[in-house]
């Protein structure tokens, strides 16, 4: 049930009811950024499974264990601090709407999309806070999935917004610092 709802949030005129303004722009294709609920979901799904943890020492243990807990609490504060930085341009789903501005202050100075950087880092927090390879591992998806819907809404800020995106785009990386633009 909670997908369905937050499925129907991804709904291009879901927006427009909610007052965002009009819809100027929605990525196209098949429609993956409606499932950006699915990472949570599955990070979720994972740790109550706990399938695939790792048996280490104590020392080892502890040491990952804390390591971890750390990247999964910097990874939420981060992913808050984006979510919060967008304002009124926050939507779950890859659109543009006429009112929309181009945020480049605060996280977006670091990264152009570290909400998406921070789900991630979630995996990996979580993966090694619990010695699990499955959520490790998972990571990974997570990482192609989040690299796909960050692509589509360079594409369509790019289009919209034009050079200033591109400024922007050249000066920050897209989803970790110092790994490239």
């Amino acid at each position: 049930m909670l997908a369905a709802a937050l499925g129907f949030t991804q709904l291009p005129w879901y927006h427009v009811a909610r007052g965002r303004g009009a819809l100027v722009a929605a990525s196209g294709g098949f429609g993956y950024q409606r499932l950006t609920w699915l990472p949570g979901l599955s990070l979720d799904v994972l740790l109550a499974l706990n399938i695939g943890r790792v048996k280490l020492g104590p020392e080892a243990a502890w040491g990952c264990a804390g390591v971890g807990l750390l990247v999964f609490a910097a990874a939420a504060a981060l992913g808050f601090a984006g979510w919060r930085a967008l304002g009124p341009n926050r939507a779950p789903a890859v659109t543009i709407t006429e009112d929309q501005t181009l945020i480049t202050t605060g996280v977006y100075h670091l990264v152009r999309h570290p909400v998406y950087a921070a789900s991630v880092l979630q995996f990996v927090g979580a993966g090694l806070a619990l010695q699990n390879w499955v959520l490790l591992a998972g990571s990974l998806a997570c990482f192609a999935f989040w690299k796909r819907v960050a692509d589509d809404e360079d594409r369509l800020l790019r289009r919209h917004f034009g050079q200033p995106f591109s400024d922007y785009r050249r000066q920050t990386p897209q989803l970790f610092p110092f790994a490239g633009r």
